[in-house]
């Protein structure tokens, strides 16, 4: 598992600013400053997209793990932290388009305002959620890793 240990790094390092980006643009959304919230979860939007970027570049370049050789425990922890990034991805990315819908469609100027706005937020703040579950998983695995 050593080879690949320096990618998991930079990749926890990302997924840590991602979350760091959406937990300040959560504060920032509750103190009323919009501008501010939406830039930081662009933020940790281009953040998440470097890593996928650079996941299919080390797929291309390193290959796949060869779970086989993991103990059952790291797999087990691999596989959660998949599910809660495969949440957060599915979940950020309906947040993200009922955000484009406020800006293509002024506050209050239809009826379904209110309904959106409190979906984007329920699909938000279970994205966010994910991150966290994810990223202390990230970090277990990486210390599973260091621990062999």
């Amino acid at each position: 598992m050593t080879q690949n240990l320096g990618f998991w790094i930079f990749s926890i390092l990302l997924l840590s600013f991602a979350t760091i980006c959406a937990l300040a643009g959560v504060l920032r959304i509750r103190r009323g400053d919009l501008l501010a919230h939406r830039r930081r979860m662009l933020v940790a939007m281009a953040s998440v997209a470097t890593f996928l970027l650079s996941y299919l570049l080390k797929l291309a370049l390193v290959g796949r793990e060869d779970l086989d050789l993991w103990d059952p425990n790291a797999v087990w922890t691999l596989r959660v932290h998949e599910s809660f990034m495969a949440i957060m991805l599915v979940t950020g990315a309906v947040a993200f388009a009922l955000a484009r819908r406020f800006h293509q469609h002024p506050a209050g100027a239809e009826r379904g305002s209110a309904r959106r706005r409190f979906w984007h937020s329920w699909f938000g703040r279970v994205a966010v959620v994910a991150a966290v579950c994810g990223l202390l998983l990230a970090c277990r695995l990486l210390f599973l890793m260091v621990s062999v």
